[in-house]
């Protein structure tokens, strides 16, 4: 199997992926090599653009719209120096508002692909720290009515959308969910009852008022 093709523009050989593919040649590759075609691009472009700006171009007078099909003055389209015409085919109108569509689409697509990421992230990250599954938490959510099970309220902290889970750091089990204050507060007693009874004890004790 041929891996090398010599282009026809400057007759270097090269290997097939500096080539643009294209089936309607031998070995499914264009013949110029992608910097032949980009040079010859760019300076065709060039030229044509110096032409629209010479005059040396005939611009009509009207020109029909590909998109709505209307007639309008040359005023009504932008210049393009990739049609023979000089004009692109769209009026600036249909140009303008499919622009507008098309940023939109992609905003909408790149959105979901965003949340589809989150999504496989926050799957994994509970699958490998806690070892469940985002409908296990879920369920553990529903089953705490979406509030913290220790103060009651819901996460408060900024950047925080969701209840932290709350493990048991040497044996790894899950005991539940919890705001970031309260499950920062536990790893401050080191998860130790006694320390937080004590901790209870002498906030009860040194109550100040009546």
């Amino acid at each position: 199997m041929e891996t090398e093709k010599a282009c026809s523009s400057c007759r270097e050989s090269k290997p097939l992926s500096c080539f643009r593919k294209d089936k309607r040649y031998k070995l499914g590759v264009f013949g110029w090599c992608r910097y032949c075609a980009n040079t010859y691009s760019r300076q065709d472009h060039a030229k044509r653009k110096k032409q629209i700006e010479s005059g040396g171009v005939m611009i009509p007078l009207f020109k029909t719209c590909e998109k709505c099909n209307e007639s309008k003055s040359k005023e009504e389209f932008y210049l393009s120096a990739h049609h023979s015409d000089g004009l692109r085919p769209r009026c600036k109108a249909c140009h303008i508002r499919d622009t507008v569509e098309f940023r939109k689409k992609q905003r909408e697509s790149s959105e979901a692909a965003r949340k589809k990421q989150a999504t496989w992230s926050r799957r994994g990250c509970l699958l490998a720290n806690y070892g469940i599954t985002i409908e296990q938490y879920d369920e553990m959510l529903e089953a705490c009515s979406g509030v913290c099970e220790i103060c009651g309220n819901p996460e408060t902290w900024i950047g925080r959308e969701r209840l932290a889970v709350d493990h048991d750091h040497k044996t790894g089990i899950v005991r539940g969910l919890l705001c970031a204050s309260c499950n920062k507060a536990l790893g401050g007693f080191k998860d130790d009852p006694k320390l937080l009874r004590s901790a209870a004890k002498y906030l009860e004790q040194r109550k100040a008022g009546p």
